[in-house]
């Protein structure tokens, strides 16, 4: 699904409006399949890494396996997006931008049964928001549902761009399929041409005795 987003904005920032509930989201940058290289350990390849007008950062990841959105890989995404938002020596951290690790799952992960779990840390229990710009959003992937987050999961999981609800993510998502139906084509053209010259070969005596048709080698 990831391929949809390779270079666009418009998808990126209509993915975010809805899982943020932010309608004035306004994506300036974004890049799919990002590298955040960590030289003293661990470095992780971020499915969708973009920056809205007012700066915040936002690493959606798209995962079908449980075991890939474990709280700990969300907490570690969160620390590298943190890591390369500060230049060397400065000493002001309240400059840090706001940061949100977003994981689209293909099931109820978390299993509470809520379209959206969000995240953020809290001083004790009733001690209210800790406020350090740090949220981790899970989007539960098999929720369906008339409303914007149910119908943009049935468009994650759709397999034919003209049963989207989105268009933004169905032009995009035609261009593979028109590669699949291309590729397809072009198989059964090779496929016609090599038993053509199967029959040639059989009628000629060129496939020898064993009466079976073998490709030329360099």
């Amino acid at each position: 699904m990831t391929v949809v987003f390779d270079d666009n904005i418009p998808a990126t920032e209509m993915v975010l409006q809805i899982v943020t509930e932010e309608k004035d989201l306004s994506v300036t940058h974004m890049t799919a399949q990002r590298e955040i290289r960590n030289p003293y350990g661990r470095s992780v390849r971020m499915d969708i890494l973009a920056e809205d007008a007012a700066g915040r950062r936002f690493d959606v990841e798209v995962q079908r396996e449980k075991r890939g959105a474990v709280p700990q890989r969300a907490r570690f995404h969160s620390g590298m997006l943190d890591s390369r938002l500060l230049k060397a020596g400065e000493r002001d951290f309240t400059k840090l931008p706001d940061t949100y690790v977003i994981f689209i799952t293909e099931d109820d992960v978390i299993g509470q049964g809520r379209p959206i779990y969000r995240m953020e840390r809290q001083i004790g229990a009733e001690g209210g928001r800790f406020g350090d710009g740090s949220c981790i959003l899970y989007v539960n992937g098999a929720y369906r549902g008339e409303d914007p987050i149910g119908k943009l999961m049935h468009d994650f999981h759709c397999t034919r761009a003209d049963d989207m609800y989105y268009p933004v993510l169905a032009e995009r998502g035609k261009i593979p399929e028109r590669a699949q139906r291309r590729e397809k084509r072009d198989g059964r053209s090779i496929r016609r041409m090599e038993k053509r010259d199967y029959r040639g070969r059989t009628k000629s005596g060129g496939a020898g005795r064993e009466g079976k048709f073998k490709r030329d080698r360099p």
